[in-house]
């Protein structure tokens, strides 16, 4: 989610990794209870790229993010703030199940006093998100493949094969930081393919782009959906996803079981899960760059004008077909 200036302060966002549903559904409800007890306005959200991630330890992409985390970037995005959520005594400064509300408000307290010290000059500027950026590349005529860089590792995105190749395996660590860190993208066009076969020789990986692609789809969408999609088309998915480390979230598996059986305009799909529209927004971003979200053709409704004229010319049809075979017989 985006944030906004409101007469309290600041509105930060705090998303959820590896928690389940019922966990996070308490979160949201807790959020509501302190909503006046907090020096800032805090707002859940679907980005996992948010101000605050509260998280499962036993989580592979958030220990990744944590690990990657340091220090502010130079796209203007502060720091994250991560909260260990779980069973067992995370800390003074995580949360424990079940959660507490007094546990919740303490933990707030500290992300805003680190949050406003990180954000004293930053502006809240709209730029396109990675994903808008990957998808509006791939939609480039006579493209070949995306160059990719990020840090000081250069890999491919081959969209004819939809394969990622990348100088060496790319895991969650991996992943993670491409949806946390400044992503640098080219296109590499037809008159470029001495340039991509070169490029390629020096990849040591491939893999299938599902797991990568999903990751970015779902993470880096900032609450919207592409420009290619339209909320007054109808959608279906031709597959189940690799979640790939993100996991299987329940929201997910709800919204894909829905679009394999049946086409959804994605107001409908909020409507039918009771989703928010970011959820829903990252969801359908995540299945167009992997490929699988199709969209579906509309049901053509025939005209009941035409209708009864075509009934009345079957009967009339039948009743000369009848006389045709009465008048053979009697010529016989």
């Amino acid at each position: 989610m985006f944030k906004s200036s409101s007469k309290e302060g600041t509105t930060y966002s705090l998303a959820c990794i590896g928690l389940e549903g019922h966990v996070e559904v308490s979160l949201k409800s807790l959020l509501g209870i302190l909503k006046n007890k907090t020096s800032g306005s805090w707002q859940h959200s679907e980005d996992i790229n948010s101000d605050v991630i509260v998280y499962n330890p036993a989580s592979p992409l958030a220990m990744a993010m944590l690990r990657r985390e340091s220090k502010p970037r130079a796209n203007g995005r502060s720091a994250h703030i991560f909260i260990p959520c779980s069973s067992e005594d995370p800390g003074a400064d995580g949360l424990t199940l079940p959660l507490r509300a007094d546990r919740l408000l303490h933990c707030l307290q500290v992300a805003t006093v680190q949050l406003s010290a990180a954000m004293s000059t930053i502006g809240a500027t709209k730029h396109a998100s990675l994903c808008e950026r990957l998808d509006g590349l791939m939609q480039t005529r006579d493209l070949i493949a995306v160059s990719i860089t990020v840090g000081n590792k250069t890999g491919l995105i081959n969209p004819a094969r939809q394969m990622i190749h990348w100088p060496r395996s790319l895991d969650a660590d991996g992943i993670a930081q491409l949806i946390m860190e400044d992503v640098t993208l080219q296109p590499l066009l037809a008159a470029d393919l001495d340039k991509l076969r070169h490029m390629e020789q020096e990849m040591h990986e491939r893999m299938p782009w599902d797991a990568v692609m999903w990751a970015i789809g779902v993470s880096t969408s900032q609450a919207r959906l592409l420009p290619r999609l339209d909320l007054r088309k109808s959608y279906k998915l031709k597959r189940w996803p690799d979640f790939g480390p993100i996991g299987r979230r329940s929201s997910d598996i709800k919204c894909t079981a829905l679009l394999t059986h049946k086409s959804l305009t994605p107001p409908e799909l909020a409507a039918a899960t009771g989703m928010s529209e970011a959820r829903i927004s990252g969801f359908l971003n995540a299945c167009a760059l992997c490929g699988f979200l199709e969209e579906a053709q509309p049901v053509s409704r025939a005209n009941p004008a035409n209708i009864h004229m075509n009934s009345e010319a079957s009967i009339a049809g039948g009743m000369l077909q009848r006389i045709r075979k009465a008048l053979a017989l009697g010529a016989n």
